[in-house]
């Protein structure tokens, strides 16, 4: 089956044939795009300190009162350049590398739509963050945690 080079009759026959000719290769685009894509990890952060702090994941800085939530997103694929959460409080700077996350156990993913996932955790005052169940309950600590910020 070779290729015509005659004009179609009308503009609907063309269009029709080159989407039949582009097919294949927008569907290999497709399947290439999605395997590159990281899975959707939420962090829904508690702030258990007296003072508000400031959260910053992937540039995107969120103020959490005291005694409330946020959440971020952390990207969790692997060979990727790995970003950096940083809180803010009081003057004080903790940053923590965003490959620490991945330490959060499987099962303590809350699974969500379209593959997403959420886990809980709780943020002390001396920069410790500890994972805990979606209701805030304090779970037994799973190897890594509690989390600790960088040395700075």
């Amino acid at each position: 089956m070779g290729i015509s080079l005659e004009m179609p009759k009308n503009w609907v026959e063309f269009s029709l044939g080159l989407m039949r000719a582009l097919w294949p290769i927008l569907v290999a685009t497709s399947a290439l795009a999605l395997q590159s894509c990281s899975v959707a990890s939420l962090v829904e952060l508690y702030n258990d300190t007296s003072s508000s702090v400031v959260v910053t994941a992937l540039d995107h800085p969120v103020s959490v009162p005291p005694q409330s939530s946020t959440e971020f997103a952390v990207v969790l694929a692997r060979g990727q350049h790995w970003e950096s959460v940083t809180i803010s409080a009081r003057g004080k700077t903790w940053r923590y590398s965003q490959k620490l996350f991945a330490r959060i156990p499987w099962g303590s993913w809350r699974r969500g739509p379209f593959e997403s996932r959420r886990a809980f955790v709780r943020l002390d005052s001396r920069g410790q963050i500890y994972l805990t169940s979606p209701s805030g309950v304090a779970v037994s600590q799973p190897s890594g945690f509690p989390l600790r910020p960088e040395k700075t």
